[in-house]
């Protein structure tokens, strides 16, 4: 299955299969490679119908079961430099070389390598394989493909996102917020300021809020949480654009933020408290009838985190097949979130590294990919006992 898993992860990291661009040639292999092996699957259609999602179901349609999932998706390699061609899978050192090795089409390509033996383990309860689109960019894919497998499946007893793990078992990460903010001013000569409003200041002062609120919550013990790394909801802009001349009042900016919420808080408190500081500074001008700036927030990405669950039945699960839970934590967002809120007890758990992910020579170990197919195969006979 190991030789099988490098053939499969070779096809799907030729499809580069960056998230801009359609990942329909890649969903077609893997509905053809479990098609072969007698395996039928679902596709879930893009609004657009230019990706897809995919799942299917081995073993008899009961509750119970368990969710392999998986992203299709990697990001681009513009501007890295490789030692190797990212888009053909090189083996050097025990090591298999190339974008997503690691994130996460490693996973992806070994569980469908052992779908043959899944359907051959005489299952009592199922496996169900998830592959999604557009992880990368804001789970878009996961959202749909989670509701249709809501709709369709009986309610499994643990989902298994595998992200690049260290093969241990994850049961928390951050909620992701990603916005894009437009400020309005008006523009005027530099020399009357009071004639104009400045986009540029309003913005300054919004992006000063961000790094104001993040240095609170550094120094407010109460809001920590020390599985994570750092343990407090962080707040960040990491693009500010406005103006166009030293001598005119700027009439637009704009910015991005970042907000990265642990388990104990809200990322639409942060919202809400962002768009309220965003409303009075709508409210100020230097002149009683002088011209204001307005605000628009956006909302780019809203991922939820994956919170700690008590009486965890994927922890139990995955605890019964030799996996110790110990608490440990990611520090990047997955779509594990969005099968929690549909009520599916979830966690993480996957070969490879996040910290070798998104740069240039990723890879994944060899032994990696024989731990975690050790896993799957004891998940296996326990499907089968029921």
């Amino acid at each position: 299955m190991i030789a099988q898993a490098q053939e499969i992860l070779a096809r799907l990291i030729s499809f580069r299969p960056v998230s801009s661009d359609t990942n329909l040639p890649l969903i077609q292999f893997c509905r053809d490679w479990l098609s072969a092996n007698h395996i039928e699957s679902t596709v879930v259609p893009s609004a657009a119908g230019d990706k897809a999602s995919l799942y299917a179901t081995i073993g008899p349609k009961v509750p119970g079961g368990i969710v392999l999932s998986g992203h299709t998706d990697v990001v681009p390699v513009a501007g890295q430099a490789w030692a190797t061609d990212p888009w053909v899978l090189t083996e050097s050192d025990a090591r298999l070389f190339g974008r997503g090795t690691s994130d996460m089409l490693g996973f992806v390509a070994l569980v469908l390598a052992a779908a043959p033996m899944f359907r051959d383990a005489g299952l009592r309860r199922p496996v169900h394989i998830a592959l999604s689109y557009d992880e990368e960019v804001g789970c878009k894919g996961g959202r749909i493909l989670v509701e249709a497998m809501a709709n369709a499946l009986p309610a499994p007893v643990a989902v298994i996102v595998g992200e690049p793990t260290g093969n241990e078992l994850v049961n928390g990460h951050k909620a992701y917020l990603q916005l894009n903010t437009l400020v309005r001013g008006h523009s005027v000569h530099s020399s009357r300021p009071d004639l104009g409003a400045s986009a540029v200041a309003v913005a300054a002062r919004l992006v000063c809020w961000l790094d104001d609120v993040q240095y609170s919550n550094m120094h407010d013990p109460s809001l920590h949480d020390d599985r994570f790394d750092p343990p407090y909801t962080t707040l960040h802009c990491g693009v500010l654009k406005g103006g166009t001349s030293p001598t005119a009042i700027a009439d637009r900016a704009t910015f991005s933020t970042d907000i990265r919420t642990v388990p104990c808080e809200d990322t639409h408190v942060y919202l809400q408290r962002f768009s309220g500081f965003a409303a009075e500074l709508e409210t100020r001008s230097l002149r009683p009838d002088g011209p204001r700036c307005s605000v628009e927030i956006e909302v780019v990405t809203d991922i939820p985190g994956l919170h700690p669950e008590e009486n965890s039945t994927a922890e139990a699960f995955m605890q019964s097949v030799g996996l110790p839970c110990i608490g440990k934590t990611f520090p990047g967002g997955t779509e594990a979130g969005l099968f929690q809120q549909a009520g599916w007890s979830t966690i993480l758990f996957g070969p490879g590294e996040l910290i070798r992910a998104h740069k240039a020579d990723e890879y994944i170990e060899i032994a990696e990919l024989v731990e975690s197919l050790a896993t799957l195969q004891r998940i296996a006979s326990r499907m089968a006992e029921g």
